[in-house]
């Protein structure tokens, strides 16, 4: 009987475990998708540059472009490098792509 109660307590906390793993990944997770592309922001104020032209530019929403400005999702390379040739030439895709925490 001893056995089983000692059997229940294990699955319990390996449960229990699991549980903080996928919270602290996720934790983790979050942090990463959190980070603006300050750069970008900043230069497309300076032009000028709406969320809505890069939105028709890349054939999208404008609702995704922020949320790939603001660190909520992110810019494929294609859509990186389109971006950069038809708005900001003068800079390089390093640069207007830097994250920032």
């Amino acid at each position: 009987m001893l056995k089983i109660y000692e059997n229940e307590y294990n699955i319990i906390n390996i449960k229990l475990n699991l549980v903080q793993l996928i919270y602290c990944v996720t934790q983790i997770r979050y942090k990463e998708w959190k980070i603006m592309l300050v750069n970008l922001i900043n230069e497309k104020k300076n032009k000028k540059i709406t969320s809505k032209q890069i939105a028709n530019l890349l054939n999208t929403r404008e609702a995704t472009i922020s949320d790939k400005l603001n660190g909520k999702s992110r810019f494929s390379f294609d859509e990186a490098i389109t971006i950069q040739k038809v708005f900001f030439p003068e800079y390089k895709l390093e640069y207007l792509f830097k994250h920032d925490e």
